[in-house]
């Protein structure tokens, strides 16, 4: 590798075969007399081999690992070290023919120690390639001419042998070679040194910490530039830049040197150095205290940024970031958001293979815009320790750009002549080259319109804004997956081994390619020959080739061969465990993977209990990350918010670089950060999920140790003579040493698998029921304590109500008939507690179910609301102020002589409910006191009674309505068609002052059935006549039904109520009722189990916290509403927008900030807001323990007034998202252990059932069904409902619900979900009805097995349209729509397009007939189902039928069922419902008809 500069590098880079065939032909002649060539068959002369096919020679030869060469070069470490100088020479020179000066040892952190000879020669390549980047960097960054570079510099110890040979890391022994030249007057070492702002003494300190003081000591004395061989050795430095801040502030005020080693000045004193050094030292130093006071204040402003803070002129950090040194990036990124992180070399101590490809490239981009290039080509000789032992990094680029931190000079990455304020070099000469082709220079030129040649070149203080800084040219990169460009006449010849694919020859010997042959894409094992003697060497790098350079190969390098995870053959590599660590720590950690200190992982062969193996990580955190202070320990593995949680508003990319995050309070557990450890291991690499499916694999263990604990396992490499210069800390560990280190440091740990504790408390309360003892679980508490308790589950079948059905029938029969002791009995098969309630659910989508419900089984549901209420008062500060409309109503419920309740669950917790507050119950009452109405409006006798009630106290107190509530969206709509039809009465009883209009039987508009005496009489004395404000009233309702709910209740902050799930086919009339106001489903519930909370709202209260932002609202949150929690069968599918167009006199600015809200009722004395807890306990119910609080405390109360202007309002944030398609967090601990059966086609193989997969393992966009095991005694549960994976929050999956396995069309195998019947009802009716979807009260369909006149089925739709838009709907006002021959409405029309509509105004034109809606809906089908357009084109299934019915006809539906509860279903199945509605039938039409 000749000396040169860019141009000379792009000419041996132009043939890369040449040079490697040149390279090639060197090292044989050089090594021709030695026998290992010999004994090869290679004896040939030099004239030979200047003749012979080189390559096929080599071909000829084995593959090599070092075990190929570790006797030999034993025998001569033992020879020299006997001082046998002929034994030395007979055994180094079968390798090699030049005498070796140097036995150079690797670390053997990743391996077992090597020795690897060097003489003269093979120093030169080093030395040489430094010496380019050297001159590569000073163009890049012209600053650093005249700056200095702190080099954390150490002569570690080496050997000198009897027969002079020196035995150390590569490192030391250049250091000494340096420090010898430097002694002896060499004026380019001592140039060299001269760059440094240490004196030369601080090398020769014995202890590498000392001397690393001593460096920060003379380097804050005059503050430049960072230099070092590894991250890890930089961060080491900080540490103890950290750690001794204090003495090295008192020796900088007092200008000594001792502050660091007094014993009085620190508990833990350095290692003092030599007398000689000191008295060297201490005369170059002076009293500084004004210095001293300016980096007490740096050192305050804290560890982010603080290196750019100390040295304002910081243009690079020097050090290897790649491969097993990609895990420091983050940590040194927190150091220095925005400088350079510049791994220049690619080399170890066989060889060196690469340099810098961003470098080299940004020196091609100055080049061809005609900047000039420094042309002294007498670069200063290498720097000793930064080629060597550069095992690299990565994978395919990702952009990573870290924060700035306040005072790290953000400004100074500008155009390439303001890089730096001082320091430039005016005497560069002019030079130009050709680019690499598709370089990231050739890129930008082709970006600024550039062919190479460029203006004139200007004089380098000149602006130049057509070439970025050098800063801004890397600043999207991530430093850990630097690409180096191979160097193809370095004195190596290189080899690569196919690692994607294997491919061996006939005799199993795997086939090479050569340098010039690699793929980009493709991942190869790296195999040197070199100037040492190593033929064919197996180096054990990783490196996938990314590009070329001229002829030359781009590589990343992936990790280490030796350093995979491979207990079962899933091979886990070194490079994806850096990545997840990464990942999980990002999104888990307050500090993101900054706070990680350092990691590694290891295999653990035998798993305590369970006899199989699993990976155990070790994690150390950041000494200022810990707060217990017994232990020295975080009371909190993290008080972060997670940043995936904000997916769906933030770009991704752009959270990759970010190196802190403010956090809310405690967030998940160590046990959570296992988990997401296992969920990512199984994520990608399927062998290693089959294996923990199966049992054959355990789950991760996450072991936290002590702070300085991966310090220690330097110090062990160190007392082997290993130079810190040269220590790479292992990613994979395999020494005992290493092992037994770190075991003996842990103070924490957890074995991932929370839903596992949830499982084992199910299954231990319900242990003595027969139930369990039937299907074979039958071991004692104990037993279960330490059994495998999801293999036990596992062994039970999936499972339908049907299992359950015969037992509880039994016990309402026993209860029935009085029978305690049966009732007992049979209840006793599922649970061990008594139930005290029998819920039955509706049956609307299935048959009607009776569910179990004992006290305890009450817990979750309640503390859900609890804490959903926290949150929203958070997300909506007004909400805390006012009233909430809730639409609740005490259904029927039976009491049987035993003293069960059966009923619905809303109507058994109404019940519940009424019953403790006639008891007194301070809460319940306080719960009460938040509605408009009194308690005895929730007590009349029939629902539409109640809503009446709700709504006459509700409008008489309207400007305090803030919230509008309701178990379903069919609620709400159902209460405001009886607003709308009793709108006259009601304003006849607010005139008035009475309550009765409602139901006077000389009030011809009377559909009620009037309340009980006794309500009437406790409330009729409530009432005072108001005229006025029903003359105010009148003309709201003259506006119309668009916008209504907002112009009623000009405050109106948020509509409670689930939309989705089979409850989303309502938004669009919501929507028109509520244009702008946020439709929120907070949780999803059924009455078997409570399983998940609003994933937006969650979420909005992290951004929040991220913003140090708080509302008003305590968040000891009231007790569950009873009818908010059950039957929640959630929504839809990815998130879509939609968003409702505002009605006329709609408060169409009240949700323009977060701090506008609303622009009335403000209260100026809000609490301090106790939010921080309410998420803090959400977040330990994720990840338990609880944990305490990083800030110690509650949010710093903020008034709503207050301007927040870099968070949104919550309606803001919420205007564009679909309220049909909400997703909820799943709660791993709410008494439920979850599995999923997969539903997507390819997640099952072909010929196999689909197996159920765990919480933890849920794939992002797959499909599944839900499965539950509960504590009401029901085990691998089919629930129906069918949900999709979003994302997670945490460690939690984040789901929406795509509807019910039971609510398909399914005539002849086209299997139409219930999901896809709403999206093409809506979009047909957004698109032909004049109103939109809204127009629609409501609608379902059925098959109909037999068409007339066809004997095939069809399907029929039953459309119910607003009472005001009744007639036919032939004549009224259905949009006109462009219908083709066929009568088609959307054939030829690009959906996409129509995906957004949501409402159409009336254009009075003709219109198309309902024949047409039919057509419409029919090609609707087709377009998103291939098997019904298949079966329609094939004529298996006839054309849809629409039938249009009478305005009430859906409500009829519900007659008997509690209003909280039934949902009306989309697809009919009960013959009942059907006779009902074909009764009510006023025009129908089949879509052919057109």
């Amino acid at each position: 590798m000749a000396s040169y500069g860019l141009a000379e590098f792009q000419s041996v880079c132009a043939d890369v075969r040449k040079q490697q065939l040149h390279s090639l032909r060197s090292i044989l002649t050089s090594n021709l007399n030695t026998k290992r060539l010999r004994d090869s068959g290679i004896v040939l002369s030099e004239d030979e081999v200047a003749e012979a096919d080189v390559e096929a020679l080599l071909r000829d030869l084995p593959l090599t690992t070092y075990a190929d060469y570790q006797t030999t070069l034993e025998r001569a470490l033992e020879a020299a070290e006997r001082g046998d100088e002929e034994g030395y020479a007979t055994a180094a020179g079968e390798l090699l023919s030049e005498r070796p000066d140097m036995l150079c040892c690797t670390t053997g952190t990743t391996g077992a120690v090597k020795l690897i000879p060097r003489t003269a020669l093979t120093s030169g390549p080093p030395m040489q390639a430094f010496a380019f980047m050297d001159r590569m960097l000073r163009v890049a960054l012209h600053a650093s001419i005249g700056g200095k570079e702190l080099r954390l510099g150490w002569r570690a110890p080496i050997r000198v042998l009897p027969n002079g040979v020196w035995v150390g890391a590569v490192t030391a022994c250049g250091t000494h070679k340096f420090l010898e030249q430097y002694d002896k007057g060499n004026p380019m070492v001592r140039a060299l040194f001269g760059k440094s702002p240490s004196p030369v003494p601080v090398l020769k300190a014995s202890d590498p910490h000392t001397t690393y003081y001593m460096h920060w000591l003379f380097s804050l004395l005059d503050r430049h530039s960072i230099v070092g061989t590894f991250a890890s050795e930089i961060l080491s430095a900080v540490n103890i830049l950290l750690a001794y801040q204090d003495c090295l502030l008192r020796d900088v005020a007092e200008g000594r040197l001792g502050a660091g080693w007094d014993t009085d000045s620190t508990s833990t004193p350095l290692v003092a150095p030599s007398d000689e050094i000191l008295a060297a030292l201490g005369p170059l130093l002076q009293p500084n205290p004004d210095l001293a006071t300016e980096l007490r204040e740096i050192f305050a402003a804290g560890r982010v940024g603080l290196l750019e803070r100390l040295f304002p002129q910081l243009q690079s950090i020097k050090c290897i970031c790649t491969g097993s040194m990609a895990k420091y990036v983050p940590a040194l990124r927190q150091l220095a958001p925005s400088a350079p992180l510049l791994s220049l070399c690619y080399g170890a101590t066989e060889a060196t293979l690469g340099v810098s490809a961003e470098l080299v490239e940004y020196a091609e981009l100055l080049a061809a815009n005609g900047i000039s290039l420094d042309g002294n080509s007498s670069a200063p000789p290498a720097e000793p320790g930064t080629p060597h032992q550069q095992h690299d990094s990565g994978a395919p680029h990702r952009p990573q750009s870290g924060p700035s931190a306040d005072g790290t000079g953000a400004g100074r990455a500008g155009t390439i002549t303001s890089v730096s304020s001082g320091g430039r070099n005016s005497d560069d000469t002019a030079s130009k080259n050709g680019l690499a082709q598709d370089s990231p220079a050739s890129r930008l030129l082709a970006h600024n319109g550039k062919n190479g040649g460029g203006p004139a070149p200007p004089s380098p203080p000149q602006a130049c804004t057509a070439v970025p800084s050098f800063q801004d040219f890397i600043s999207g990169q991530d430093p850990g997956q630097a690409s180096y460009i191979l160097v193809p006449d370095a004195q190596v010849y290189l080899e690569f081994l196919p690692l994607d694919v294997e491919e061996a020859a006939e005799g199993g010997q795997p086939q090479l390619v050569r340098m010039h042959e690699l793929q980009v894409g493709q991942l190869y094992e790296v195999v040197v020959t070199n100037m040492m003697g190593f033929y064919r060497y197996r180096m054990g790098d990783r490196v996938r080739c990314v590009g070329d350079w001229k002829t030359s190969p781009k590589v990343v390098i992936e990790g280490r061969t030796t350093q995979d995870l491979n207990l079962s053959s899933e091979k886990v590599p070194d490079v994806f465990l850096r990545e997840l660590v990464h990942s999980v720590a990002g999104r888990l950690l307050p500090l993101g993977a900054a706070q990680i200190t350092d990691w590694a992982a290891r295999e653990c062969l035998h798993t305590t209990g369970s006899g199989v193996g699993h990976y155990i990580f070790y994690w150390e955190l950041n000494p200022s990350s810990h707060k217990s202070s017994t232990t020295g320990l975080p009371t909190s593995i993290s008080t972060t918010t997670s940043r995936d949680s904000m997916s769906h508003k933030t770009n991704n990319a752009g959270t990759e670089g970010s190196s802190t995050v403010v956090t809310t309070g405690d967030v998940p557990s160590l046990a959570a950060c296992a988990a997401a450890l296992d969920a990512g291991l199984a994520t990608p690499n399927s062998i290693y999920k089959s294996y923990r499916r199966m049992g054959r694999v355990g789950p991760v263990e996450l072991r936290l140790v002590t702070p300085g604990s991966f310090a220690a396992l330097a110090k062990l490499a160190f007392d082997r003579g290993a130079s810190p210069g040269q220590f790479k800390p292992p990613v994979v560990l395999t020494a005992a040493s290493q092992i037994e280190l770190l075991d003996g440091r842990v103070v924490d740990s957890a074995v991932a698998g929370e839903q596992v504790h949830t499982l084992r408390s199910i299954l231990s309360s319900n242990l003595d029921t027969k139930r369990l003892r039937d299907s074979g679980i039958g071991p004692g508490e104990n037993e279960v304590a330490e059994a495998d308790v999801e293999a036990l589950l596992r062994e039970l079948p999936l499972t339908s109500y049907a299992d359950y059905q015969e037992t509880l029938e039994r016990a309402l029969e026993a209860a029935e008939r009085g029978n305690e002791e049966g009732y007992a009995a049979a209840a006793g098969e599922l649970l061990s507690e008594r139930p005290d309630m029998l819920c039955c659910t509706t049956g609307t989508t299935g048959a009607v179910k009776l569910i179990p419900r004992a006290a305890i089984t009450s817990g979750p549901a309640m503390q859900a609301h609890a804490f959903l209420e926290g949150m929203l008062r958070l997300a909506l500060p007004d909400s805390a102020q006012g009233k909430d409309l809730r639409f609740s109503w005490r259904g029927p419920i039976r009491v049987l002589p035993n003293g069960i309740w059966v009923g619905s669950v809303t109507a058994c917790g109404t019940h519940r409910f009424l019953e403790q507050y006639d008891k007194g119950n301070p809460m319940i009452q306080a719960l009460f006191a938040k509605a408009p109405s009194p308690v005895p409006v929730v007590k009349a006798n029939d629902p539409q009674t109640a809503y009446y009630m709700h709504w006459l106290f509700a409008l008489l107190d309207r400007h305090s309505i803030v919230s509008i509530s309701g178990t379903f969206a069919s609620v709400i709509l159902s209460a405001t068609n009886t607003l709308l039809a009793c709108q006259g009465s009601l304003l006849i009883d607010v005139a008035e002052g009475r309550l009765g209009a409602g139901w006077d039987s000389d009030n011809a508009s009377a559909t009620l059935v009037a309340p009980s005496d006794e309500i009437l009489a406790e409330l009729g004395p409530l009432l005072q006549p108001n005229p006025e404000l029903a003359a105010e009233l009148r003309e709201v309702f003259a506006v119309g039904r668009a916008g209504l709910l907002e112009r009623l209740f000009p405050r109106l902050q948020s509509i409670k109520c689930i939309c989705t799930g089979s409850m989303a086919k309502y938004v669009p009339a919501l929507r028109q009722l509520t244009p702008s106001t946020p439709l929120l489903s907070l949780a999803y519930a059924a009455t078997e189990a409570t399983l998940g909370v609003s994933a937006e709202l969650v979420e909005y209260v992290e951004l929040l916290s991220i913003g140090g932002n708080s509302s008003c609202g305590d968040s000891s949150a009231l007790p569950a509403e009873p009818d908010m929690l059950h039957e929640h069968y959630g929504s839809g599918a990815g998130h879509r927008q939609q968003s409702g167009a505002s009605g006329a006199g709609a408060t169409a600015d009240r949700h323009d900030t977060s701090t506008s809200v609303s622009s009335v009722g403000r209260n100026s004395s809000d609490g301090a807001s106790k939010g921080s807890q309410a998420l803090d306990g959400f977040a330990s119910m994720l990840a338990p323990p609880a944990r305490a609080s990083k800030t110690g405390g509650d949010f710093v109360p903020v008034h709503p007034s207050q301007s927040c202007p870099a968070v949104p309002s919550f309606q803001e944030l919420h205007s564009s998202q679909d309220p049909g398609q909400t997703s909820y967090i799943l709660l791993p601990d709410a008494q439920v252990y979850f599995e999923f059966l997969p539903l997507d086609a390819d997640e099952t193989p072909q010929g196999s059932e689909p197996q159920p997969v765990r919480m933890h393992e849920l794939q992002v966009g797959r499909l599944y069904e839900v499965v539950i095991t509960n504590d009401l005694g029901f085990y691998r549960y089919r629930m129906g409902d069918r949900v999709r994976c979003v994302g997670h929050w945490k460690t939690s999956p984040k789901v929406v619900i795509e509807g019910r396995t039971t609510q398909d069309l399914n005539l002849a195998g086209e299997k139409i979900p219930d999901a896809l019947l709403r999206e093409v009802v809506h979009l047909v009716a957004g698109r032909m009805l004049p109103l939109g979807a809204a127009q629609l009260t409501d609608w379902a369909a059925r098959e109909c097995l037999h068409a007339d006149g066809c004997g095939i089925g069809h399907y029929i739709f039953y459309w119910e349209l607003n009472p005001g838009s009744h007639g036919s709907i032939v004549t009224g006002p259905i949009r006109a729509t462009a219908a083709n021959s066929s009568g088609s409405i959307i054939h030829g029309t690009n959906t996409a397009s129509l995906e957004g509509s949501s409402t159409v105004g009336s254009s009075g034109s003709p219109i198309p007939s309902l024949a047409a809606c039919a057509a419409a809906i029919e090609d609707g089908l087709a377009i998103r189902n291939p098997f019904f357009k298949s079966s329609r084109e094939m004529g298996r299934v006839g054309h849809v039928e629409l039938r249009l019915v009478t305005p009430g006809s859906f409500a009829a539906l519900d007659k008997g069922a509690s209003p909280g509860q039934f949902k009306p279903p989309v697809v009919l199945t009960a013959a009942s419902q059907v006779e009902l509605l074909d009764g009510r039938v006023v025009e129908s039409a089949v879509a052919g008809q057109v």
